[in-house]
C-alpha cells in the first residue's frame, strides 16, 4: 500500500526509501514533523481550540485564522469533513474507491478538509508560489473524489498557514486519465525499486531534514553533501 509521502520519499532519495520502508530503520522525528502534527491537531479540534492554548500549534492556527486567507475559509473549515481517510484499489484493472485500510488498497491518504467538491490541505513551513506549487498530492486525492462522485470539476487548495498564502487549482474530470497515469506510473517506479532495491543516494538540501539521516553514511560524511545542485 502506498501513500503520497512514500512515493515522494523514493523520488527524493531511493536510499532514504530503502532505509525507511525496506530496512525499516528507526527514524528520527524532526521538529518540522512535530510542528506540523501539532498544528493539524488544533485545526481538527477548532471547537475546543482553547484547550491547546500555549502550544505552538495553537499560535499557528490562531494567527492563521486572523489572516485574510484564514478568514476567507473560516466557515468552510468549521463545516467541512475533517481528516477524511480514503483508499483506491484496482479491480479488474480499473481503479475504484475503497476503505483506507483495505488490504487490497494500492494507494491511500487522509484529506485535511473535504467540502463538497473542494479539497483543502494545511501546510506548515515554507510557502510555495503558484508557479512552483507541486499539485500532485491533492490531485491524487482528487482521483478518489472523482471516482466516488459525479463532480465534473474539483477544486484543490493548499493553505500555507504560517504565511497567509493559498494556492488553488481546478481539476477536470476530462483530465482524469492523465491524473491516474501520473499516479500509477510513479507508484510502479517505487514497486520496481522494491523488487530490486539499491543504495542509490540523491543529495539535496533536504538531507538535513531526512528522518533516516542517522543511518545514512553520506550524511555522516559532510564532504559528500557539498556542491549539490538546487533547482528553482
Amino acid at each position: 500500500m502506498f501513500s503520497y509521502s512514500k512515493v515522494t520519499c523514493f523520488e527524493r532519495c531511493p536510499l532514504a526509501y530503502k532505509l525507511a520502508y525496506i530496512d525499516k530503520v528507526k527514524q528520527t522525528v524532526t521538529s518540522a514533523l512535530i510542528r506540523g502534527s501539532k498544528t493539524h491537531k488544533v485545526f481538527e479540534n477548532l471547537e475546543n481550540i482553547e484547550d491547546y492554548f500555549g502550544t505552538e500549534g495553537y499560535e499557528i492556527a490562531k494567527n492563521f485564522l486572523e489572516t485574510e486567507v484564514g478568514k476567507s475559509h473560516l466557515n468552510e473549515i468549521k463545516s467541512a469533513l475533517k481528516e477524511h481517510k480514503f483508499g483506491i484499489k484496482k479491480e479488474n484493472n480499473v481503479l475504484v474507491p475503497c476503505k483506507y485500510n483495505d488490504e487490497n488498497a494500492l494507494f491511500h491518504g487522509i484529506i485535511d478538509l473535504l467540502n463538497g467538491n473542494h479539497i483543502l490541505d494545511y501546510k506548515t513551513g515554507s510557502a510555495k508560489s503558484f508557479e512552483n506549487q507541486d499539485w500532485s498530492q491533492l490531485t491524487w486525492y482528487a482521483i478518489w473524489l472523482f471516482l466516488n462522485s459525479d463532480f465534473e470539476e474539483i477544486k484543490i487548495t493548499y493553505m500555507y498557514v504560517e504565511h497567509n498564502v493559498e494556492n488553488s487549482k481546478i481539476l477536470k474530470r476530462s483530465e482524469l486519465p492523465m491524473y491516474m497515469f501520473d499516479m500509477l506510473s510513479r507508484i510502479k517506479a517505487v514497486k520496481d525499486f522494491e523488487n530490486n532495491p539499491t543504495d542509490e543516494f540523491k543529495k539535496s538540501w533536504l538531507c538535513s531534514w531526512c528522518t533516516c539521516k542517522e543511518h545514512c553514511s553520506h550524511y555522516s560524511d559532510p564532504e559528500k553533501l557539498t556542491n549539490f545542485e538546487v533547482k528553482f
